[in-house]
């Protein structure tokens, strides 16, 4: 049907596209969405914009697409309410499913215009970040991490904590394999556990050679089990009884709460105990199990 009015014309095309894309959305085929109220052909002509639904026929539709009739009509500030409400109901499902990367996806294209979706987009990026970073894989969290970090910029509240958290884990990543420790900043604090804190100034103070420091921080409660047992056994590696040390390693490895940075380290410092204990069949599997975990890094 050729419309001679343009403004019916335009209408109808844009009742169309919003037809198409709705029942593609909801994985509908036309005949499950005509049903037995429209014909498939009326239906496929409506959807071209070569046709105008009749209001029965538009309120059919918008039931069987769980939408209001006000929608096909809807422009401009309207038209973005409605898209609002739909992405959002499908952003929920997703997030109550764990599908945090296709909430995120769902939420992107609102990131710039959208205070509450750019929330969602952020808190999507953490919670992805924070699964990789379980599984050691920094290269993927760093890229999650990166983009919360971006999209949390503009939000009222919190914006300044997701960007020390990205910040903080950034540092330890390019860190991670180094001799060295990373300097933290007192800007830093508010980002990183208070047990960690306290691990890396007892960790700095072995390396240092103060391993009374590091022994009395490593017995007062402050950190938690795995990163106690690595620090008792730093400080009785640097003494010298390393049968001492690699019971202790041997124990913090049993544990479930050390992060990437520290389990690094400690099968660093278990590899260099076992060699000059002249355990050299056991250097050799935690240098391969080192090796093994550089590469989780990078993924």
């Amino acid at each position: 049907m050729n419309h001679a009015n343009p403004k019916i014309k335009n209408t109808s095309e844009r009742i169309g596209l919003k037809v198409r894309h709705l029942r593609n959305t909801r994985g509908l085929t036309q005949k499950e969405l005509a049903g037995d109220t429209v014909s498939r052909n009326m239906l496929s002509m409506i959807e071209s914009g070569n046709a105008l639904p009749s209001l029965e026929t538009l309120m059919h539709i918008s039931d069987v697409l769980n939408v209001p009739t006000g929608y096909f009509f809807a422009e401009g500030d309207e038209e973005l309410m409605y898209r609002k409400k739909e992405a959002l109901g499908t952003i929920y499902r997703l997030i109550s499913e764990k599908k945090y990367i296709e909430a995120s996806s769902l939420c992107e294209s609102y990131v710039d215009t959208d205070a509450e979706l750019r929330f969602y987009f952020t808190v999507c990026h953490l919670i992805t970040a924070k699964e990789y970073l379980d599984k050691f894989m920094l290269t993927s969290a760093d890229e999650h991490l990166r983009l919360a970090q971006k999209s949390a910029d503009n939000i009222p509240f919190g914006g300044e904590y997701v960007s020390q958290i990205y910040h903080f884990v950034h540092m330890l990543t390019e860190n991670v394999s180094q001799d060295i420790l990373p300097d933290i900043s007192p800007t830093d604090f508010m980002a990183i556990p208070a047990s960690f804190l306290a691990y890396i100034t007892a960790y700095r103070a072995y390396q240092k050679g103060d391993l009374e420091c590091a022994d009395g921080i490593a017995r007062s409660g402050l950190l938690g089990r795995f990163h106690t047992l690595h620090v008792r056994g730093a400080v009785m590696m640097a003494s010298g009884n390393y049968d001492g040390a690699t019971r202790m390693f041997d124990l913090a490895l049993s544990s479930d709460d050390g992060g990437f940075y520290s389990r690094y380290r400690l099968i660093c410092d278990l590899e260099f105990c076992r060699k000059n204990a002249g355990d050299f069949e056991a250097a050799y599997s935690l240098s391969t199990s080192r090796m093994e975990m550089l590469g989780m890094f990078a993924r």
